[in-house]
């Protein structure tokens, strides 16, 4: 019982730690009420205002300057261009799927070479998503910015070829740490995390599954119509969010206008 209240902020042991500890010595909790402990101490961490009213609230609801509702603008944009990047992502497969076969046989292949200037485009266009990201998600999200950071630079090396996994990798584990840092400072909401988490490590798997040869030719190909179904969940989510622009308050700060930001998409 006691580790479980460790998991718990300082500030919020030094005001409820006595009382969940008296509740605590009535009964056993469970593991139902160890789960809602656990559950709880997630909470807290992410919402420290709650207990202690000097932490600013990080839902958005400070004030802003117009520049930076005019970065928020440019981040805006793109956004756009990640959605773009969604089509350019799913044409590229598209084209790749029809070239020509080269080859006869066993040896037959696509020749997917047509595709290669779409698919980097598409990837790019998921970079810029990345910097919309970047200029959007406050210092206080660390491990979002890093994984928008790292993604930023993945995502167009990718571009250079799908075989080049190593980018590949390294880009989805940036996305997975994008998705849930932003979560965690509550820049995200929980279904738009959960989505992109889940998207990217069900297409990881589906990616190990094919490159591993375990697969016969038409699972295999079904198998990558999928994963490429499921990332473009990535291009949306990271485009979405950047659609979301503050909300304009009139006649604060000597009667100049500044603006409060929405809640999370």
């Amino acid at each position: 019982m006691s580790q479980l209240i460790v998991l718990y902020p300082r500030a919020w042991r030094a005001r409820y730690g006595e009382e969940l500890k008296d509740i605590a010595a009535a009964g056993p909790l469970g593991i139902g009420g160890s789960i809602d402990l656990v559950r709880g101490a997630l909470d807290a961490h992410r919402h420290p205002e709650l207990v202690d009213p000097s932490v600013a609230p990080p839902t958005g609801l400070e004030p802003v300057s117009p520049q930076r509702l005019a970065d928020l603008r440019v981040a805006r944009r793109l956004g756009i261009a990640s959605w773009l990047g969604a089509v350019a992502w799913i044409f590229a497969w598209v084209v790749a799927a029809n070239g020509p076969m080269v080859g006869s046989g066993v040896d037959a292949y696509r020749d997917g070479a047509a595709a290669f200037p779409i698919y980097f485009a598409a990837l790019v266009m998921l970079s810029a998503g990345l910097i919309g990201q970047m200029i959007r998600l406050p210092g206080r999200a660390r491990a979002a910015r890093l994984g928008a950071f790292i993604g930023i630079f993945a995502a167009p090396l990718w571009g250079l070829g799908p075989w080049l996994l190593v980018f590949a990798l390294v880009l989805l584990l940036a996305l997975l740490l994008l998705a849930v840092g932003a979560w965690w400072v509550g820049e995200w909401s929980g279904p738009t995390a959960f989505t992109v988490v889940a998207v990217t490590v069900i297409g990881s798997s589906i990616m190990v599954s094919v490159l591993g040869g375990g697969a016969s030719r038409p699972i295999g190909e079904v198998l990558m119509v999928l994963f490429v179904s499921l990332l473009t969940v990535n291009w949306l989510a990271i485009g979405a969010n950047l659609q979301v622009l503050p909300s304009v308050i009139e006649g604060i700060a000597g009667g100049e206008a500044t603006t409060a930001e929405t809640a999370p998409a």
